[in-house]
């Protein structure tokens, strides 16, 4: 077939809708333009809501205060080996972060929020309770977990030395159970706002009656091979008897309808536990016997470790 020859109007009309076709394929397959700032802005916006779903953000905050108790630790335990030396400044501050845990694993038992610890140089650690304890038996079952937990990790510390045929080790794991033992024992006088204190709230004021003859008994068996008693139940021994008169003397007072309190007793008044009216009998007896019991076990493996130090090497 002969070619078709088209007119010069003919053919221009036809370029004329070449170009105009080329034009729309090129738009159509050329790059998308960028979405606008907003867009993206959003798209940000709901990536941190569903990591903030997800719980992400609660576990940042929680290693920031993971990180509060570890560096509070560590600037603790560079002060101590100052005077002590690295190994036992770390082994008596983790027994510290030991005790403070058995503060914070009660609480939580008993539904209560706590704080990170946080440790203060020669002063140990505090652990922070978010919420008022509702009545003096609860705040003496938080009171009780710390030492309770320096007793485990000073035997397990003690346990731990004399099985190892290490000189250093041994030397050094028996003194940090010694170390301890005194310190748990000291915590549990019943003053000044010690752990001792929180957990002989419930008690009835008769109670420090065998609680002294059981203080007793420890002293002299404290003073066996030493030749003195140990200072410490020596002055837990005089404390307990004043606060129990005190106790004595406040419901005393309370029976005869209430008298108006001393100076004293509003200045040290603690903040009213609102829900005191609840606490049986059975738990201010199981309170007495629980404190003197965790005197009784830390004043043994105390005198135990006192009686071994000399022997080993180091």
């Amino acid at each position: 077939m002969p070619p078709v020859t088209e007119s010069p109007l003919e053919r221009l009309r036809r370029i004329e809708v070449e170009e105009r076709a080329a034009a729309a394929r090129a738009t159509d397959s050329g790059p998308a333009r960028k979405p606008r700032r907003g867009v993206w802005m959003s798209i940000w916006g709901a990536i941190v809501l569903v990591l903030a779903k997800g719980k992400v953000l609660l576990g940042a905050l929680k290693f920031g205060a993971l990180l509060k108790t570890f560096s509070t630790l560590a600037l603790s335990a560079s002060v101590y080996a100052q005077f002590y030396g690295a190994d036992l400044a770390i082994g008596l501050v983790l027994l510290i972060l030991v005790h403070e845990y058995g503060h914070g694993i009660a609480a939580k038992i008993l539904g209560l929020k706590v704080g990170a610890p946080i440790f203060i140089p020669f002063f140990g650690a505090v652990i922070a309770l978010k919420e008022q304890p509702r009545t003096t038996w609860i705040d003496a079952v938080v009171g009780f977990g710390g030492p309770l937990a320096g007793l485990l990790g000073g035997a397990i510390a003690l346990a731990a030395g004399l099985s190892t045929q290490d000189p250093h080790w041994q030397g050094l794991l028996v003194t940090l159970a010694w170390m301890t033992f005194m310190l748990n024992l000291f915590n549990l006088m019943p003053a000044l706002g010690l752990d001792g204190d929180r957990v002989s709230q419930p008690f009835r004021p008769w109670f420090w009656i065998p609680g002294s003859l059981v203080v007793v008994a420890l002293l002299v068996a404290s003073a066996e091979g030493t030749g003195h008693p140990n200072p410490v139940l020596l002055l837990s021994l005089v404390v307990g008897g004043v606060k129990g008169v005190r106790a004595a003397a406040i419901e005393r007072k309370q029976r005869e309808g209430g008298a108006k309190k001393s100076l004293i007793e509003r200045v040290t008044e603690r903040e009213r536990y609102v829900e005191e009216a609840s606490v049986e009998p059975w738990q201010r007896a199981a309170a007495a016997f629980a404190y003197f019991g965790l005197v009784a076990a830390l004043s043994f493996f105390l005198i135990r470790s006192q009686q071994i130090l000399p022997q080993v090497p180091g």
